[in-house]
């Protein structure tokens, strides 16, 4: 069973102009992914957070 903390790690990646986000455990684990990619990176975030996303000014930056 996978557990989530607030201490898990959110992360948005662009690959071929859409957009995925993927959420990690402080260890690494992979918890969570995306079921579908996005064209705006508005969309996915909005997505991630009916998952349980809550943005905070560091976590607003995007993984190349």
């Amino acid at each position: 069973m996978k557990i989530f903390t607030d201490y898990d790690v959110w992360t948005f990646k662009r690959d071929e102009d859409r957009w995925k986000w993927f959420r990690h455990s402080p260890d690494g684990e992979l918890l969570v992914e995306a079921r579908s990619s996005f064209e705006a990176l508005e969309q996915c975030q909005a997505d991630a957070a009916r998952a349980g996303y809550n943005a905070t000014l560091e976590s607003q930056q995007p993984a190349a």
